[in-house]
């Protein structure tokens, strides 16, 4: 899904052109919104945007100043000027700086929505005009021409000195400092038939590996480790400045290498990324944890896992929950056994077992209250109970859960075509929790997918099909409910009603408030 960022220091412009982008395109792109340009240069910062549509005459940050930023940051970004003025600006001309358009206001939004289409299209063509060069380059993988094995060492637990580490890379022509810490991330392929054999996986996997290379190689240096015939450890370093967060580049990289890629039936591909930077001395370690961190799980769709190496323990078990637990009639037996296994390691390994083990209990517990459908069954009732009950003990290992767990699972997998669904509820039901406790904030579809751990196509997808609305629209429904709620029991101005529930226009505010309502926020209160 493509990036739109809107950026106009009138709060109306953006408004008005977002309300008419995702009327005539819902669930199209995702969208967001600046009211100056320094809002647009922080969200710039954090995430990848692929089109900006922007004013050019600002106060402090202008158009100009923006489109030399995003140049050195996202060279791919498209930049659409959408301006009064008629003419460039003079010191847009000295610049020689080049825009994808020019769009005059009193044109009206259906030329920008073209552009947009305009610009979505070069994106693709960019994107597949590379495909043939990394289809060559993969060749290369395969043929184990790569200096493997210095990376391999390291991943074993060799000990190198910076200047011997740096030696090595001098004298293999790596790219690399070893003086400055290294951004990790692990690609994991799935064969979803079961036939693939050794070599198909790891030709797949290499063609894969080179054509992220060719993308991500273009802004940061990296080497992609391969690690048998079906993961890749990823090794990369910004290629200029150590002072640029080299995560939120290869993030929104990454990002739009799934979301370009041809999906396949054969096969698919997840990612964890270590949001951390690391000397080079523990990669090891990162190795260790990124590799136990990836369960083959039950999505439909690929799927990006962000983690903190300090806090990964909780992640992990939060993973193996969501995985297993909650889809207990696509998991099978020896794979919940498994799932039992690594949760009694993690456990033992974290610093807050009590805590730790009352977030299993509990998430559990959650999943079984999903089962309301069966809640007349014996089955149901008991284990409901049971597992009750182990919460009120402090000292439960987590097999004594197997016996009453498994009973249940059997019961559900009689029902297997509820399995799914129940699955994708419990997801939306973390989504309407986030946006409850975050509707004030500027959230995005990005931030709600990214909470619970889902490609944003597919979370968008998955959401309209379960609540008969899409993201947005559910947001603004949420943020027009409590501001109803405010109306009728304060006496706050409707201008500090607006901002208390994330509107940072009221003017904007009123025009949404209307659309769910049929009246303004005036008439409401009177």
């Amino acid at each position: 899904m493509y990036r739109i960022l809107l950026v106009d220091d009138e709060a109306n412009i953006v408004d008005a052109l977002y309300d008419y982008i995702t009327s005539k395109r819902p669930d199209s792109f995702d969208i967001l919104k600046a009211y100056s340009g320094e809002d647009a240069m922080r969200f710039m910062e954090s995430m990848r945007i692929d089109i900006v549509i922007t004013d050019i005459m600002m106060p402090a940050i202008n158009g100009v100043d923006l489109l030399k930023s995003i140049e050195a940051r996202w060279p791919r970004c498209k930049v659409v000027f959408f301006t009064c003025h008629d003419d460039f600006d003079d010191s847009y001309q000295a610049t020689n700086l080049k825009c994808f358009k020019y769009l005059l206001k009193y044109e009206g939004y259906e030329n920008v929505l073209n552009t947009i289409d305009e610009a979505v299209a070069v994106l693709k063509d960019e994107v597949y005009g590379r495909t043939s060069t990394a289809d060559r380059n993969s060749n290369a993988y395969l043929s184990g021409n790569m200096p493997q094995l210095l990376f391999e060492y390291l991943l074993q637990g060799e000990v190198y000195s910076s200047q011997q580490l740096q030696g090595q890379f001098r004298r293999l022509n790596l790219p690399f400092d070893s003086r400055h810490p290294v951004f990790n991330m692990m690609m994991k392929l799935f064969d979803q038939t079961g036939r693939m054999s050794y070599g198909e996986k790891r030709a797949c996997l290499c063609n894969l590996a080179s054509k992220l290379d060719l993308e991500l190689s273009t802004q940061v240096n990296v080497y992609p480790y391969i690690a048998g015939s079906d993961s890749v450890f990823w090794f990369v370093q910004d290629n200029e400045s150590q002072e640029q967060d080299v995560s939120v580049t290869v993030k929104g990289l990454l990002e739009l290498f799934l979301s370009e890629r041809k999906k396949s039936e054969q096969y698919k591909v997840e990612f964890v990324l270590c949001v951390n930077l690391t000397p080079w001395s523990f990669v090891a370690d990162n190795y260790f944890v990124l590799n136990n961190l990836f369960t083959e799980s039950f999505l439909k769709e690929e799927e990006i896992l962000y983690f903190n190496n300090r806090n990964y323990i909780r992640i992990a078990i939060e993973r193996i929950i969501s995985t297993v637990f909650q889809a207990p009639g696509i998991s099978t037996e020896q794979e919940r056994l498994q799932a039992y296994g690594r949760l009694e390691e993690l456990l033992q390994q974290t610093e807050n077992l009590e805590e730790d083990r009352k977030l299993i209990i509990n998430k559990l517990l959650c999943y079984l209250k999903c089962q309301e459908a069966y809640e007349n069954s014996v089955i149901w009732r008991d284990t409901y109970n049971a597992v009750t009950l182990l919460r009120k003990k402090e000292d439960f290992t987590l097999y004594q859960l197997w016996d009453s767990m498994e009973n249940c699972f059997h019961f559900i997998e009689k029902n297997n075509v509820h399995a799914i669904v129940l699955k994708e509820q419990a997801f939306i039901q973390q989504a309407k929790e986030y946006i409850a406790k975050n509707y004030e904030k500027n959230i995005s579809l990005t931030d709600i997918s990214e909470h619970v751990y889902l490609n944003p196509s597919y979370f968008s997808r998955i959401f309209k099909q379960q609540c008969g609305i899409n993201v947005v629209d559910y947001v603004n429904k949420v943020r027009v409910d409590v501001a109803k709620e405010l109306l009728r029991n304060t006496n706050m101005k409707i201008v500090d009603v607006a901002e208390k529930v994330g509107f940072n226009s009221s003017g904007y505010f009123s025009n949404v408030f209307r659309r769910y309502t049929g009246g303004n926020p005036k008439d409401y209160r009177n």
